[in-house]
Protein backbone atom coordinates (compact mmCIF):
# COMPACT_ATOMS: atom_id res chain seq x y z
CA UNK A 1 0.00 0.00 0.00
CA UNK A 2 1.25 3.48 -0.86
CA UNK A 3 0.74 6.81 0.83
CA UNK A 4 -0.57 9.71 -1.23
CA UNK A 5 -0.29 13.23 0.14
CA UNK A 6 -2.21 16.08 -1.43
CA UNK A 7 -1.12 19.62 -0.74
CA UNK A 8 -3.63 22.11 0.56
CA UNK A 9 -3.74 23.72 -2.87
CA UNK A 10 -4.34 20.32 -4.51
CA UNK A 11 -7.19 19.54 -2.14
CA UNK A 12 -8.83 22.88 -2.92
CA UNK A 13 -8.61 22.08 -6.65
CA UNK A 14 -9.87 18.53 -6.17
CA UNK A 15 -12.85 19.75 -4.15
CA UNK A 16 -13.89 22.04 -7.00
CA UNK A 17 -14.43 19.04 -9.28
CA UNK A 18 -17.69 17.16 -9.53
CA UNK A 19 -17.94 13.96 -7.48
CA UNK A 20 -17.62 11.68 -10.53
CA UNK A 21 -14.32 13.29 -11.57
CA UNK A 22 -13.02 13.10 -8.00
CA UNK A 23 -13.84 9.40 -7.83
CA UNK A 24 -12.14 8.75 -11.18
CA UNK A 25 -8.97 10.50 -10.04
CA UNK A 26 -8.89 8.65 -6.72
CA UNK A 27 -9.40 5.33 -8.54
CA UNK A 28 -6.51 6.00 -10.92
CA UNK A 29 -4.17 6.83 -8.05
CA UNK A 30 -5.32 3.98 -5.81
CA UNK A 31 -4.91 1.30 -8.48
CA UNK A 32 -1.28 2.05 -9.34
CA UNK A 33 0.93 -1.00 -8.92
CA UNK A 34 4.56 -1.32 -7.89
CA UNK A 35 5.32 -2.56 -11.42
CA UNK A 36 3.91 0.66 -12.89
CA UNK A 37 5.90 2.78 -10.46
CA UNK A 38 9.08 0.83 -11.26
CA UNK A 39 8.59 1.24 -15.02
CA UNK A 40 6.77 4.54 -15.70
CA UNK A 41 5.33 5.17 -19.18
CA UNK A 42 3.90 8.18 -21.01
CA UNK A 43 0.93 8.38 -18.60
CA UNK A 44 3.03 8.00 -15.47
CA UNK A 45 6.14 10.10 -14.90
CA UNK A 46 8.74 9.99 -12.15
CA UNK A 47 11.10 12.69 -10.95
CA UNK A 48 13.39 13.29 -7.98
CA UNK A 49 13.57 16.38 -5.82
CA UNK A 50 15.53 16.77 -2.59
CA UNK A 51 16.29 13.03 -2.47
CA UNK A 52 12.56 12.18 -2.66
CA UNK A 53 10.83 10.44 -5.56
CA UNK A 54 7.64 11.98 -6.91
CA UNK A 55 5.24 10.61 -9.51
CA UNK A 56 2.92 12.34 -11.95
CA UNK A 57 0.02 10.46 -13.49
CA UNK A 58 -2.32 11.49 -16.28
CA UNK A 59 -5.98 10.60 -15.79
CA UNK A 60 -8.08 11.71 -18.74
CA UNK A 61 -7.61 15.45 -19.02
CA UNK A 62 -6.16 15.71 -15.52
CA UNK A 63 -2.59 15.37 -14.30
CA UNK A 64 -2.00 14.41 -10.70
Amino acid sequence: MFQVNFSEQSMLELNQLDTRSQMMLVEVVSTLTQEQLDHPNEELGRFHRSSKTFYRVRAGEYRI
